[in-house]
């Protein structure tokens, strides 16, 4: 295999690395999320919250769980494209991965201003 091929899986497989530590800190946030206001000894949560930190922690999970499942599906396709000499970026995943992260930090935003309950 000529080296620019070899730099380029190198690079594929540091990218989908970057990705599933990013997945696994985006699960932990959830956990983090879902259980610290149990941590401090407010009550369970109440039937009557439209959104409890239950919920958003287990969305951040959710995406932790999906994004390395994406990485994964995207490092295996990447590098046969790469293999093929045919390689090219998909710029539509990561920008909705973005989006979604941006709205799952508001919810944090508003649950760590208390204004969700």
């Amino acid at each position: 295999m000529e080296s620019g091929r070899v730099r380029d899986h190198l690079a594929n497989e540091r990218t989908f690395l970057a990705w599933v530590r990013t997945g696994i800190a985006m699960m932990g946030f959830g956990v983090l999320i879902a259980k610290l206001r149990f941590q401090f000894g407010s009550a369970p949560v109440q039937h009557s919250r439209i959104i409890s930190s239950v919920t958003v922690g287990a969305v951040f999970i959710v995406v932790g769980l999906l994004t390395v499942v994406v990485s994964a599906w995207i490092f295996t396709r990447i590098g046969e494209a790469i293999d093929r000499e045919e390689y090219q970026p998909i710029r539509s995943l990561p920008l909705a991965l973005t989006a979604g992260i941006l709205l799952l930090g508001f919810l944090a935003l508003l649950y760590v201003l208390g204004l969700l309950q």
